[in-house]
């Protein structure tokens, strides 16, 4: 099965957000360490996860979960 972007924000979300391992998102998905980096990168280029690194742990926020909801978002905070 490919897995898509959305799919990966499904995964984060089933998981709870905020700190999760990553090799916990990769057995939940069934996906490996190569799919999940390039998910993961569409989805913080496209604004629609944010990824950070306190205390050297991944906290993962999901700030849209469509593309439709990420221009929105842009455009609210621009007007």
């Amino acid at each position: 099965m490919k897995a898509t972007p959305d799919d990966l924000l499904n995964a984060i979300r089933d998981l709870g957000q905020g700190e999760l391992a990553e090799h916990h998102i990769l057995r939940h998905m069934g996906i490996s360490h190569g799919q999940f980096c390039q998910l993961r990168k569409i989805l913080v280029e496209a604004c629609r996860l944010i990824v950070t690194h306190p205390n050297r742990r991944a906290h993962y926020l999901i700030t849209a979960t469509t593309a439709q909801d990420t221009k929105s978002n842009i455009n609210n905070t621009r007007g």
